[in-house]
């Protein structure tokens, strides 16, 4: 679906796609969105500008729009928050990882609703405004202040592990004896064919 965002007015988009009941439901969920019937375009405040981004990340952007719009995009804005908590974003194909840093699954998972704008913005050769440096997480000088609770966890992750090891173990050991009782059968079976 291809959408398209003009600017109408000083204060005001005008946001145009091809009808879907998808689109109309998506650009229902932007405070002051209003149609408009004489241009067939659905019309909303220029201040809910990354709303409609967010209903529409795949959407093509008149260069008026970014004139009139925040100096700062939400997309630009979290790409600066990833760099600034030490993150690299890197395209790999039609995603965007995430490394280093503050790096998380739930900041991937993140990363992965944001990637055509990523993209978009990565490829426009975007990089932050300010290198931030990004300083390690302090370690302690005494590991005194280990608590029962900190053990308790420790025991818990280490019996996890142990049981994940034993599972495996009997995924193996199955694997091992499926695959020796098909070589006996396909072994019996020869030696009827030769009448051995």
């Amino acid at each position: 679906m291809s959408t398209t965002i003009f600017l109408h007015d000083d204060g005001t988009l005008r946001i145009s796609f091809p009808y879907s009941q998808t689109a109309v439901d998506a650009v229902k969920t932007i405070d002051g969105a209003t149609w408009d019937k004489a241009s067939k375009t659905w019309r909303a405040p220029l201040a809910k500008l990354d709303a409609v981004l967010r209903a529409f990340p795949d959407a093509a952007m008149a260069p008026e729009v970014a004139l009139a719009g925040p100096t700062k995009l939400p997309i630009e804005h979290f790409a600066e928050t990833c760099a600034a908590a030490g993150v690299t974003l890197a395209i790999n194909g039609a995603q965007v990882l995430g490394s280093g840093g503050a790096w998380t699954q739930i900041l991937q998972h993140e990363i992965d609703k944001r990637a055509t704008a990523l993209i978009r913005l990565i490829a426009s050769g975007w990089q932050p405004s300010v290198p931030m440096e990004v300083r390690p997480a302090p370690v302690p000088e005494t590991f005194d202040q280990i608590t029962e609770l900190d053990r308790l966890m420790a025991r818990g992750e280490h019996r996890w592990r142990e049981a994940a090891e034993r599972e495996e173990g009997y995924k193996e050991a199955a694997k091992r004896a499926r695959f020796e009782r098909a070589a006996r059968t396909a072994q019996a079976s020869f030696f009827e064919q030769e009448g051995l």
